[in-house]
């Protein structure tokens, strides 16, 4: 090969280099090319909504205020009335899911929030059960706030650290699907 020949090859490679993941780049936009790995089960609600409730008294009787809504993560279940089997079966489901969670276990808080019409005693029989679960029982105004940013039909509410109802899980969402979800979160955020 000639001197001339070998300089013009050179050329045309290097401009290859540069140019070429130009137009693959291109080529994926113009083709709206999504990675697929990328997929959150919950369903994000937009704009977040602030939780604006005023003080409340857990079922143990500490005082549950604004404030504890900030610094941590919180899994919110809801329900009206008392606690049937699907219910049980959230909230044990909860608690297996935050011991899966290893050394971010303190970064996520588990919530029950129900209305005043469950009795006492189902209240503290499952406090009983679960200790470290928040119970806020009476809690209508909460209850119809998270109600009015999700869907009908949803098992858990996720509340970010800055105390705002920000992505709600359907009924139909498999525990180890919210396991991902938060790992990858936790993983990622700076947050709680």
């Amino acid at each position: 090969m000639t001197q001339p020949n070998k300089g013009k090859l050179q050329l045309i490679l290097l401009l290859a280099i540069f140019i070429l993941p130009v137009l693959v780049v291109l080529g994926l936009y113009w083709t709206n090319w999504n990675p697929s790995g990328g997929k959150s089960h919950g369903v994000l609600i937009k704009p977040p909504q602030e939780i604006t409730v005023s003080a409340m008294q857990d079922v143990s009787g500490k005082w549950f205020r604004p404030a504890d809504w900030r610094d941590r993560w919180h899994l919110v279940k809801v329900s009206s009335g008392a606690c049937a089997e699907q219910c049980i079966q959230d909230l044990h489901d909860m608690r297996q899911l935050h011991a899966s969670l290893a050394q971010d276990i303190d970064r996520l808080q588990r919530v029950w929030v129900t209305t005043a019409d469950v009795p006492t005693a189902d209240l503290l029989k499952i406090r009983q059960q679960y200790p470290d679960l928040v119970i806020l029982a009476a809690a209508d105004a909460l209850e119809k706030k998270l109600e009015a940013s999700g869907q009908a039909h949803v098992r858990f509410y996720l509340v970010d650290p800055l105390g705002k109802i920000m992505m709600y899980y359907p009924e139909a969402t498999e525990v180890r699907d919210i396991r991902t979800d938060l790992i990858k979160l936790f993983r990622y955020s700076w947050a709680g």
